[in-house]
């Protein structure tokens, strides 16, 4: 009997044990899947990181003659909801140049603008990235250069046309090969002349052609032709010429059609004929009796007779009639018929 009771307290100690064992289980496990739901419940609360502003230290564009651009991303858990706030400087001062930008990323973060800046330089641009909670990135600075283009010397290649004839004015047209034409200027300084009478050619500002013309009669035919291009750069090319010209033609200041350096009457009254020599008739005393042609009426008396007003000596007149001249007539009043 004693027996049986021990063995039933056993077994009953044991079912105890047993229970105490699972509630403690139980309520352990109760614990955990508390701490579970607590941490999925923080878990589905909305996460609010800081942005963060990706963007290059440097941004250099060969000048193009178009605006430059920048561009940049930014990480956040709604990127698209962000916002980058640009400031261009200058670079020296650190002044700032033109307004503000506000700049919106796109939905993978990645966003762009075109500045102000076309012409070659540096700046300074300062960017911020901020979310719609109104957290912000860390402050920016990066730099951003135009570079010039590499403007070669001027060439110039010409042609002189000589002036024609009657004319003192020449013409030089030429070309001027430059990488921009429409920059180009090209003057003709006559040497040892002053600044005044320096020429400005015409320029085709398309195709760098230009012309100038020279009047050789009033500018030194030598001088120094001088062409100048450039955009960002200064780029000169300077040619000394000497101008050939034709020589003066020979001059017929009686223009009586025979050359000054061969006339030998130099004042022949207009519009009357010459001889080889330049001279008329009545220039001209072919006999030498001191009558000229045009009014001796005996024009091949004998040298050394002496002539009147007509040019006649008496060994060429008959003033009888009777055909014997005057100085062989020994009856110079045969009266007439006889």
């Amino acid at each position: 009997m004693e027996m049986k009771v021990v063995l039933l307290s056993g077994v009953l100690a044991l079912l105890m044990v047993s229970s105490g064992f699972l509630i403690i289980a139980n309520e352990t496990a109760s614990e955990d899947d508390g701490e579970i739901v607590a941490q999925d419940e923080n878990q589905n609360e909305p996460v609010n990181n800081v942005p963060s502003l990706l963007i290059a230290s440097q941004f250099t564009h060969p000048w193009d003659g178009m605006n430059s651009t920048i561009s940049g991303f930014v990480t956040d858990e709604q990127s698209s909801s962000c916002y980058v706030i640009v400031m261009l400087l200058d670079s020296t001062s650190l002044a700032q140049v033109g307004e503000t930008f506000n700049v919106t990323p796109d939905q993978s973060g990645a966003w762009s603008m075109a500045t102000p800046f076309s012409n070659p330089g540096t700046w300074i641009v300062q960017a911020q990235a901020y979310d719609q909670e109104g957290q912000s990135s860390d402050s920016t600075m990066s730099q951003i250069a135009i570079v010039a283009p590499d403007e070669s010397d001027v060439l110039v290649s010409f042609l002189w046309a000589q002036p024609l004839e009657n004319s003192s004015i020449g013409t030089l047209q030429g070309l001027m090969l430059h990488m921009f034409p429409s920059t180009c200027s090209v003057e003709y300084h006559p040497l040892g002349q002053s600044p005044a009478r320096l020429i400005v050619g015409d320029t085709n500002q398309t195709s760098g052609q230009f012309t100038l013309q020279v009047n050789t009669s009033y500018h030194n035919t030598v001088g120094d032709l001088i062409a100048d291009c450039g955009m960002f750069s200064s780029s000169s090319s300077s040619i000394r010429l000497n101008l050939p010209v034709p020589p003066e033609p020979e001059g017929d200041e009686d223009s009586d059609g025979v050359l000054d350096e061969s006339d030998e009457c130099d004042n022949t009254p207009l519009g009357e004929p010459v001889y080889a020599s330049g001279c008329s008739d009545s220039e001209t005393d072919t006999d030498m009796d001191g009558v000229m042609n045009d009014k001796d009426q005996c024009p091949n008396t004998p040298t050394s007779q002496s002539v009147d007003a007509n040019g006649c000596a008496d060994s060429q007149k008959d003033t009888d009639n009777d055909g014997i001249n005057n100085v062989a007539d020994i009856c110079p009043n045969t009266p007439a018929g006889e």
